[in-house]
């Protein structure tokens, strides 16, 4: 994790800690996504391969078109964000 956010968005992960492992299957195969909170790093996170990126609420993600995968992974989110 702490590679992939230094490859792709260009930060050091200083602090985080895993939520779980969340899988979903679609029509053509499966994939299996780890979310992990990342409390603190170091750097300014920028699309180092051109990807878009902007910060976004947890009340404020109904307004993006989320994979069906994604979906299972707000609650838990909410939960350690302690946000109802």
């Amino acid at each position: 994790m702490a590679r992939e956010l230094r490859e792709e968005l260009g930060v050091e992960v200083r602090a985080a800690r895993p939520l779980g492992v969340f899988s979903h299957d679609y029509a053509d195969g499966r994939v299996e996504i780890e979310l992990w909170l990342v409390a603190t790093f170091d750097g300014e996170p920028r699309g180092l391969d051109g990807q878009a990126l902007c910060w976004v609420s947890l009340d404020g993600l109904h307004q993006y078109d989320l994979l069906e995968a994604d979906l299972p992974m707000l609650a838990p989110l909410r939960q350690a964000l302690g946000v109802n």
